[in-house]
C-alpha cells in the first residue's frame, strides 16, 4: 500500500481536460477540487503548481489535436 495520498485520478482527469482542450481555467479548478476532496487543503497546492507550470503543457496538448 502507497504511503502518499492516491489523486491519481484526479490527474488523468486533468490530463484529459488538457488534451480535449477544455478551457485551463476550469480544468485547473477540476483539479484542485479532486484533489482536495482526498486531502483538504492540497488542491490549491496544486493548483498553484499547474497554473505557473502548466501552460507549456497545455499549449502542447492544443498544438497536437489542431
Amino acid at each position: 500500500h502507497m504511503l502518499w495520498w492516491n489523486w491519481h485520478a484526479c490527474c488523468v482527469a486533468h490530463d484529459y481536460a488538457y488534451a480535449h482542450q477544455l478551457p485551463k481555467a476550469l480544468a485547473d479548478a477540476a483539479l484542485a477540487h479532486c484533489v482536495n476532496a482526498i486531502l483538504p487543503g492540497m488542491g490549491i497546492v496544486m493548483w498553484f503548481g499547474v497554473t505557473l507550470f502548466g501552460a507549456a503543457w497545455y499549449a502542447l496538448a492544443r498544438r497536437r489535436n489542431q
